[in-house]
């Protein structure tokens, strides 16, 4: 028996994705590893597996305590520093912001 199989293309993302949803922040690298986050639970900007991997410790600017808008403006300069990544005022949580909270299921991808 032969079997078809379809081609698919697994190109590398060329740039980073950023992904939120009114009340999280996830910025991944092309490669798919989570190298930022902000949430309630705190920032976390974290250096590349590979950079971790070549013995360099995680954390770059990490905090473990709820946010605030301080917080959020050194997560956004934190992760434009040492990624290179500019996240648009259009991600910044609700919460920070004061708008309502968001529906389930809503999210911005960039």
């Amino acid at each position: 028996m032969m079997l078809d199989f379809e081609q698919v293309d697994l190109a590398v993302p060329q740039g980073p994705e950023i992904l939120s949803d009114g009340v999280s922040v996830w910025v991944n690298a092309p490669t798919g590893e989570c190298i930022a986050r902000f949430g309630r639970g705190g920032v976390d900007v974290h250096r590349t597996v590979a950079d971790q991997v070549a013995g360099m410790p995680e954390c770059l600017a990490c905090t473990h305590h709820r946010p605030d808008a301080a917080a959020w403006a050194m997560f956004v300069r934190e992760t434009a520093r040492h990624h290179g990544v500019v996240i648009a005022d259009k991600h910044t949580p609700r919460w920070i912001t004061g708008a309502a909270t968001v529906s389930v299921g809503e999210r911005s991808r960039e």
